[in-house]
């Protein structure tokens, strides 16, 4: 499997092997399925390094159990193939955070990180070489897009925070946090659960400040 440091990540997307899967369970109507007769499924040999990789993959996305010459389908992938539509959705978010790396680059940079802030991550928690950096970041960062349209905010998300606004100052990326009418910026190595607090308090502060005006008015007109 590919390795980006400290972590390893898929060699496939997720859609990719739902596909896969889907198109197996459609042969086979089962959701138990020899090596062998899953790689004939899918049209790659059961000996071919591409078979491999992906039923590495799948296994990471939580989608497969093997070990026994057989392809067992989780619960994870039958609701991601027959569920309701939100089940669906939520399971496909529950499969990629299976893979912890795009989950800590998701949460920290949101739906489109750059490639300086995957490096920056890369080179921060996973340890990787900086000589390694910029193809490691590129690599990850193009599988992480096909991914991201399934990933949600941890906690229920806010969508406001997601599409967060981003202004470049010299080589450095600021977020710009804006709660009513007042604004505050912070590094782009913040997490968005961090920014939502900071907004969250911020919004706080003002009703408290809006309360004692308030009350000082109404202490005034006595």
């Amino acid at each position: 499997m590919p390795k980006a440091g400290r972590y390893d990540y898929p060699a496939r997307d997720l859609d990719d092997c739902v596909m896969y899967l889907e198109k197996a369970h459609k042969v086979a109507n089962a959701f138990v399925i020899s090596r062998e007769n899953f790689a004939k499924d899918i049209g790659l040999s059961p000996k071919g390094g591409g078979f491999g990789l992906t039923l590495s993959s799948m296994s990471m996305y939580g989608l497969i159990e093997t070990g026994d010459g057989n392809i067992h389908y989780t619960d994870l992938v039958q609701k991601i193939l027959f569920g309701q539509p939100q089940e669906r959705a939520d399971s496909k978010n529950t499969a990629i955070r299976k893979v912890t790396l795009f989950g800590d680059i998701f949460d920290r940079y949101g739906s489109n990180p750059t490639d300086d802030q995957i490096r920056h991550l890369l080179r921060e928690k996973a340890e990787v070489p900086i000589s390694e950096e910029a193809k490691v970041a590129f690599d990850v960062g193009k599988l992480l897009k096909r991914n991201v349209p399934h990933l949600k905010p941890v906690g229920g998300g806010n969508k406001e925070m997601d599409n967060k606004t981003v202004t470049l100052a010299g080589s450095s990326a600021l977020l710009t946090l804006t709660a009513r009418n007042v604004n505050i910026q912070v590094d782009d190595r913040i997490s968005l659960g961090l920014a939502k607090k900071l907004l969250e308090d911020i919004e706080k502060e003002l009703e408290n400040r809006d309360k004692t005006s308030k009350k000082d008015q109404k202490d005034q007109s006595k």
